[in-house]
């Protein structure tokens, strides 16, 4: 006569299933972690891609650089393809925000990308540098050549709209524009500097660079 082989008991499955649950809840918050600091680097990356297509473009034209074109599309991003950056792709964009993809066949998309440093009028200036704001008939341009200090001129950040949170083609110090500087970085922003080099920069280096306010966990709040 054949013996039934023993199976597991209801109790030594859920005391399985409980372990497994317990491991993941403890190895979930490493592989998140993991995954942004990837996220990061290549947001680096793209960041240091388009500090040197910007200065490259300033070296064709006499050290001016255009930020901002005839129509509100015609961002920063559309001056840049494909003369200096061949192919866009998610260069553009940081991995961490919103949008995830980048779409070159639609114009808008050009706003939805890195925000570069605001000033707020003809005269005025960056709240760490004197660079002059010069507008051309419908397209303003930076003089690069006003630079005095390459490599504390924050030039390029991450960046989120404060009504619904993409990321976009200008970056405010305070709250009174239209984006703000994002920490999406495990509650740290990415900056890039006009001499080449990007930082990953928490609360108090960005306050040292001027800024006021943030997107801090998909808020806007003061740094």
């Amino acid at each position: 006569m054949e013996r039934r082989k023993k199976g597991f008991t209801l109790i030594e499955l859920l005391v399985v299933v409980a372990i497994i649950a317990i491991l993941a809840a403890m190895l979930l918050p490493a592989l998140s972690q993991a995954r942004e600091r990837a996220r990061t680097s290549t947001c680096i990356s793209n960041m240091k891609q388009i500090l040197l297509a910007f200065q490259m473009y300033s070296n064709d034209y006499e050290e001016y650089i255009r930020v901002y074109g005839p129509t509100e599309t015609d961002t920063w991003g559309k001056v840049l393809i494909p003369r200096y950056i061949q192919q866009a792709n998610n260069v553009l964009l940081c991995p961490s925000g919103t949008p995830k993809r980048y779409d070159a066949g639609t114009d808008s998309n050009y706003q939805y990308v890195y925000g570069i440093a605001e000033i707020k009028s003809d005269t005025g200036t960056t709240p760490n540098n004197n660079i002059a704001r010069i507008t051309h008939g419908t397209c303003t341009y930076w003089a690069a050549r006003r630079i005095s200090n390459p490599s504390t001129f924050w030039f390029i950040a991450d960046s989120a709209r404060t009504d619904d949170k993409k990321q976009w083609h200008i970056a405010s110090i305070d709250n009174t524009g239209t984006a703000v500087v994002n920490l999406l970085h495990n509650n740290n922003a990415n900056i890039g500097f006009w001499d080449g080099h990007v930082e990953n920069c928490n609360r108090s280096k960005l306050k040292d660079l001027g800024f006021s306010h943030g997107m801090i966990n998909g808020a806007v709040g003061a740094l």
